[in-house]
């Protein structure tokens, strides 16, 4: 177990150092997400009143997680893919690593490039929220602002979210050839996890087949939405710790059922 997770650990740090110096794209998506936040601040410019920061909050909040999430399906699934087509997958695999270490250490590589990338833009998110806030206090058109704890908790689950997302993209990746379908087919269901809440509503309402099928989703389709805490985190303050631990423990286990699910298929590949 020492060896396999040295391995892993060897494996998401080359992935690491060959995404943060080596890919300029992934540089341009960095400067590009951080200008997009720091923009959103001209908006306080205008007659908002209190709800300046909020705007400035759910401005950043979108921003951050929509490009955070779609470099992390383009990054990995054309990282795996790439490898297994130009032979650097097997490289590794002569090398005695197994599939499932292959597989793990690349997504935990990706993954937490991606996750520096959202420390980055929440602070700085943070940092425009909080000089908003702050000027609303002192003027008296604002009670209180949003803690550190508040951030945390934030930063949190959006760490769940995106591994979520990195377990799927790679489950999709295992068993495709092509990168279009793995980035598309990741962007659908992810796009369709975050758009259930509101469907399993509607499917209330619906009778005969579309209620049945949007019902049956619900089972197929990972619901991001339950890890989306921003507005809950910006209304009721900070969560309680019970709350955090149940969705917290609830995400890790999906997530590895996901990752068991993408070794499964991968170990049945033809490479």
């Amino acid at each position: 177990m020492a060896k396999r997770l040295r391995c892993m650990g060897l494996l998401a740090r080359e992935t690491i150092r060959e995404v943060l110096i080596h890919n300029r794209w992934f540089h341009v998506c960095v400067w590009g997400l951080l200008i997009f936040v720091l923009a959103g601040r001209f908006l306080t410019d205008l007659p908002l009143g209190s709800s300046a920061p909020k705007l400035l909050y759910d401005l950043g909040q979108g921003t951050i997680m929509s490009v955070s999430g779609t470099v992390l399906i383009i990054l990995l699934s054309y990282h795996l893919l790439n490898e297994l087509d130009t032979g650097a997958a097997q490289t590794y695999l002569v090398r005695r690593v197994s599939r499932g270490d292959y597989l793990v250490g690349k997504l935990l590589g990706c993954w937490l490039a991606v996750v520096l990338l959202v420390f980055l833009a929440d602070g700085l998110l943070a940092v425009l929220v909080a000089g908003e806030m702050s000027e609303l206090i002192e003027s008296g058109d604002l009670i209180s602002a949003l803690g550190i704890t508040g951030w945390l908790q934030l930063f949190l689950f959006q760490l769940l979210h995106l591994l979520i997302l990195a377990s799927l993209t790679v489950l999709l990746v295992s068993i495709s050839t092509s990168f279009l379908f793995a980035a598309l087919s990741s962007l659908l269901l992810w796009s369709a996890g975050l758009l259930m809440g509101a469907a399993t509503d509607l499917s209330g309402s619906l009778e005969g087949l579309g209620g049945f099928f949007i019902q049956a989703a619900r089972f197929i389709i990972p619901r991001f939405e339950v890890w989306d805490v921003s507005n809950s985190i910006w209304y009721a303050g900070t969560l309680p710790v019970s709350e955090v631990l149940r969705t917290g423990v609830f995400g890790l286990l999906y997530g590895s059922f996901l990752i068991l699910l993408a070794i499964v298929c991968f170990n049945r590949r033809d490479l």
